[in-house]
């Protein structure tokens, strides 16, 4: 048992160590362009964000991109509050923003309103942002210098709003650790997963995959089943952690809101590609296993030594990595989030595969950043 114990250790740490250089081989800087400027097209798909519209319109306007470059066209999808007036409101004057209503959708919820943005759209280089969310002044220029650079998709890091409470305190380091993952993974070629709110391609990349209209076997993963059509069309895809490229985005502040949420996001893995559902496979047995071998832990104290060292890991990587994605957590709530931070994967799939899959049914308001 002793042996067993051992090896669990050892190969959890060998992978931890391959996630680590992954994250550490995206980008940190973008790259420039290599002459001006190229023209982009930001689209942005709503519902239901009044409280959230005068963030993302103050965001947006302060994007570090010349203004005869730019342009942002918002998709109202049928929104039962005031979402398209404030819009209106906060953009009038400015021949930048451009208003559009989602009543003629030919795809459900998102997708469908994404959709109609992008054939919209006036230029080739396309940036999606969500409704609730604050992209960096130095987003655009940031993704744009990546698909200019020579990249067919883009995307770049994601964080949570900081709010008072433990639901946003925990949604905010599983953010991280799904980030880790994730960005691990592109660093090392094969990326599977981004948030929606961070991402960017060229209007030729998405003609060849088909559109929207090729990822539509789930309500959610615009983003995700676009990287898994790109992949299998060979596109090529890169990420950045440019602090410049930063994106803010809503967290939930219940427990209701926060299972929810990630209950949507957790039934799109299930279309994901047979390498990428491996992947995953790998990491969360080296990272479930480590509990149950602490689980015999009264027989052979030893066997607890794989959840130490895990525990250990996750701390270690909170602490070189949270700044790069952008966040900040303190090392008790790193200790003890990563106690149990593993074991929220399996209730989200369990709820992904019972309950009912929906998108922005209710309005939202936007939590402070502290």
């Amino acid at each position: 048992m002793t042996e067993v114990a051992w090896m669990l250790a050892g190969a959890f740490l060998c992978v931890w160590i391959v996630a680590f250089v992954g994250v550490l081989r995206v980008n940190r800087r973008s790259p420039g362009f290599s002459s001006d400027a190229p023209p982009v097209s930001v689209v942005v798909a709503a519902r239901n964000e009044a409280p959230n519209v005068p963030w993302l319109v103050e965001a947006l306007k302060r994007q570090e991109y010349p203004d005869d470059k730019l342009e942002v066209i918002f998709v109202d999808d049928r929104s039962e509050d005031e979402t398209a007036a404030i819009y209106e409101r906060e953009t009038r004057g400015d021949r930048r923003f451009r208003l559009l209503r989602a009543v003629d959708k030919r795809l459900p919820a998102k997708k469908g309103a994404l959709q109609l943005g992008v054939e919209a759209a006036s230029h080739d280089l396309i940036l999606i942002t969500d409704g609730d969310a604050a992209p960096s002044a130095g987003w655009a220029r940031a993704m744009a210098a990546e698909l200019d650079a020579g990249a067919d998709v883009a995307f770049c890091a994601v964080a949570n709003f900081r709010a008072s409470g433990l639901p946003n305190a925990f949604a905010r380091y599983e953010r991280f650790r799904v980030s880790f993952l994730t960005f691990a993974a592109a660093g090392w070629g094969a990326p599977y997963s981004a948030v929606g709110s961070g991402f960017g391609y060229k209007r030729a990349a998405y003609e060849t995959i088909g559109g929207y209209e090729a990822i539509a076997e789930t309500l959610s993963g615009d983003d995700d089943l676009f990287l898994r059509e790109a992949a299998r069309r060979g596109l090529r895809s890169t990420a950045t952690t440019d602090p410049n490229a930063l994106v803010r985005a809503e967290a939930p502040t219940t427990w209701r809101d926060y299972f929810r949420q990630k209950a949507r996001h957790t039934s799109t893995s299930a279309h994901y590609l047979l390498r990428h559902k491996i992947i995953l496979g790998v990491w969360h047995f080296l990272n479930l296993a480590p509990y149950v071998s602490a689980g015999a832990a009264f027989w052979d104290p030893i066997l607890a030594a794989p959840l130490g060292v895990k525990v250990l890991a996750d701390v270690s990587t909170a602490a070189a990595l949270k700044r790069r994605f952008g966040d900040r957590f303190s090392p008790l709530s790193d200790a003890v989030f990563a106690l149990v931070a593993e074991l929220a994967p399996a209730a989200h799939y369990l709820r992904a595969r019972l309950g009912e899959e929906t998108w922005k049914e209710r309005p939202s308001g936007k939590q402070d950043e502290k």
